[in-house]
């Protein structure tokens, strides 16, 4: 009995060309992007900050290479996902400095608004927070895990022969962020610790140069007629939505594919989300927002592989096969 399209989308994966085609377009678009904003930008490059990141990823780009000669296709696939992980990540770094100096109004007093009315109060959850040394180090280990994720949750999926789902995965990121910094263009704001007035001296259990150390670079480049950017220095500084909650939302589904540690990462993912709130100066909002950006990247991935497929079949009218490292879903 043939499945419905709606069905068949909730059934199985994209196979691995398909995947693998939409990743290298969102790569694509987000380069096309990244190049074409800078220049109506105050943003500046110095490329030679970029040279060490550079080395790095001409080194994997050979182990690519020598993976496909030698037809071994795991050690291809992993490769090419750290390249275009890390080159991404890099990138959304920059693109988050485009986009905010556009300068738009700041938009903390909405978001502020937004929050009361889910009923959540900012101040009293940083100072609970702020009283447990304990949970503020492991907030700070959740936090910082999401690079980790990015290029290690691939990896596992490629090992247990879901390789379609780690390109997914990336693929989905790099849409996740591409609609935050859209988002972030007209909706950016200074975080929760800046705006609610808490003072640094406040603070017990956390340094406030953790926290509101980001809060000088945004302002930076929104002030600046050139400004110059410096990766060793950089750090993100997208607001709403929060890109760690949609990082998380996309790594829990992600990791659901892996077996013993899903309901870990589900688990730590949820942390590092509540993380953000505190760690990244979030308000509740941003969260929510980012996981509804997450869950539509995921989705809109999906689509985009289904429509490649299914344009690919017309043409060719062959019903693609699987690969030892293509599995069902």
């Amino acid at each position: 009995m043939q499945l419905s399209s709606y069905n068949y989308a909730r059934v199985r994966m994209p196979d691995l060309a398909s995947a693998r085609s939409v990743l290298r377009a969102l790569f694509g678009l987000m380069i096309f992007l990244l190049m074409a904003g800078t220049p109506i930008s105050s943003v500046k490059t110095d490329m030679s900050h970029l040279s060490a990141i550079g080395f790095i990823l001409v080194i994997f780009l050979l182990a690519m290479m020598y993976g496909r000669v030698r037809r071994m296709l795991p050690l291809e696939l992993i490769c090419e996902c750290w390249v275009i992980g890390i080159a991404a990540s890099i990138m959304a770094i920059m693109l988050s400095y485009v986009v905010a100096s556009f300068n738009q109004p700041m938009a903390d007093d909405l978001l502020k608004v937004l929050d009361r009315a889910l009923g959540f109060d900012w101040v009293s959850y940083a100072k609970a927070v702020d009283t447990s040394p304990f949970l503020v180090k492991w907030f700070f280990h959740a936090y910082a895990s999401m690079a980790k994720q990015l290029l290690f949750i691939p990896v596992l999926l490629i090992v247990i022969r879901q390789a379609p789902r780690a390109y997914v995965m990336l693929a989905s990121f790099l849409l996740m962020v591409l609609i935050s910094c859209f988002i972030f263009i007209w909706m950016p704001a200074s975080g929760a610790f800046d705006s609610s007035g808490m003072q640094p001296s406040e603070l017990t259990s956390i340094r406030a140069a953790d926290v509101y150390s980001w809060v000088p670079k945004l302002l930076a480049v929104r002030a600046a007629e050139t400004f110059e950017f410096d990766l060793a220095r950089a750090g993100g500084i997208i607001s709403m939505p929060s890109v760690h909650a949609g990082t998380a939302l996309i790594c829990a589904w992600a990791g659901w594919r892996v077996p013993v540690i899903k309901y870990f990462l589900v688990a730590w993912n949820l942390f590092m989300s509540a993380s953000t709130i505190f760690v990244g100066s979030h308000y509740l909002v941003d969260i929510l927002a980012g996981w509804v950006v997450g869950a539509l990247a995921i989705y809109g991935v999906l689509l985009a592989c289904r429509w490649h497929e299914s344009q690919r079949d017309r043409t060719t009218n062959i019903e693609p096969g699987a690969t030892n490292f293509e599995v069902n879903a």
